[in-house]
């Protein structure tokens, strides 16, 4: 474990952006991590592929990471956090070693690109390097830094770690800046997506390119635990498992599971999936957890209580799942930080 998070925190530690090589290579070894998960654990559709949603280990601990938005160090804090045990991080290992060991799971809702406001200064800086055709592109390349190398990192966890680690789409896994497959163009400070999309193609054409699109074409969108389900948002409608395992010929599906914005959502729809998706289990007990939408705390409940946002882009937090019923103030906890460089200021 040793030689991984020292691989892992040289890739974080890049001032640049990764060689394309790496990038590549990265990307395909978890496209093929996830193409080759059992059908129990990933129904395929009819076509074989495999579908958009991952069945997770019964009766083992799992931490659910949110929106990471090109925090490499929000990762490295968890695989260094304690392992999880009797509902609270309070094992005698750290995470990694209990992936390595088979005793933990880890689930990332998605967002791994596009640093949020810690970085909206450099974001205009970028866009004037961005209307200029890039010929400059210093404020560019270090957001394009953070995102992939933060990227290659979950990438490579899913390789070393296929059963225990699990990457969900969110709806900034969208590289083309593409309206197409549930996916919408993305600009929040200036036009983020575009210019993602614009430095992709001047820099990571050809293999780098096309294997970050497929990686984010083969990511899931739900994942169902014992007594819980992890998405990117909350659900805009119910969505049988027949539609989520064809979410690739279904764009309404990805797109209502990863673009839901707060009230958007029929008022009925957590309810209606925890009761198909975990039918054996007490109502109390159920919990739907996602990121997507920002909470000034820790979470923030929704739906009755029955669903828990806990992405709060300045804090690292995780959420950690080991025994019902799930109690967020027990188990929505704030992982020490790793230290970095100064953050960028508006």
């Amino acid at each position: 474990m040793h030689e991984l998070i020292e691989s892992l925190q040289s890739i974080a530690g890049r001032a640049a952006p990764p060689p394309p090589a790496d990038l590549a290579a990265a990307m395909a070894g978890a496209v093929a991590a996830m193409e080759q998960t059992d059908d129990d654990v990933r129904p395929r559709d009819q076509l074989g592929r495999p579908g958009g949603l991952v069945r997770l280990h019964p009766r083992m601990p799992c931490v659910v990471v949110p929106d990471v938005h090109a925090r490499a160090d929000l990762v490295l804090a968890v695989l260094a956090m304690p392992e999880p045990g009797g509902g609270l991080p309070t094992g005698s290992g750290c995470v990694v070693d209990a992936l390595a060991a088979g005793r933990v799971q880890l689930v990332f809702v998605g967002d791994y690109v596009h640093a949020e406001g810690r970085a909206r200064g450099r974001w205009f800086d970028a866009f004037d390097e961005y209307q200029g055709g890039f010929e400059r592109h210093d404020a560019m390349d270090r957001e394009m830094a953070e995102s992939l190398n933060t990227l290659e990192i979950v990438a490579r966890l899913k390789a070393a770690f296929p059963q225990n680690v699990h990457a969900l789409k969110g709806n900034h896994e969208n590289i083309a800046n593409e309206e197409r497959d549930g996916n919408m163009p993305f600009g929040k400070f200036v036009y983020e997506g575009a210019m993602v999309a614009e430095y992709m193609d001047l820099f990571y054409q050809g293999a780098a390119f096309d294997s970050v699109y497929r990686f984010e074409k083969t990511l899931p969108l739900i994942a169902i635990g014992d007594f819980y389900i992890v998405g990117h948002a909350e659900p805009e409608r119910f969505y049988a498992v027949d539609e989520v395992v064809g979410y690739r010929d279904r764009p309404e599906v990805v797109r209502g599971l990863t673009w839901t914005a707060n009230d958007e959502a029929e008022p009925d729809s957590v309810t209606r999936m925890l009761d198909a998706y975990l039918p054996d289990v007490v109502c109390e007990e159920r919990v739907y957890l996602g990121g997507h939408r920002p909470v000034g705390g820790r979470y923030h409940l929704r739906a009755g209580g029955r669903y828990v946002q806990i992405h709060n882009p300045d804090r690292s937090i995780v959420a950690i799942l080991d025994r019902p019923p799930f109690d967020p103030e027990r188990d929505v906890v704030e992982v020490p930080p790793i230290a970095r460089g100064p953050e960028e200021t508006d």
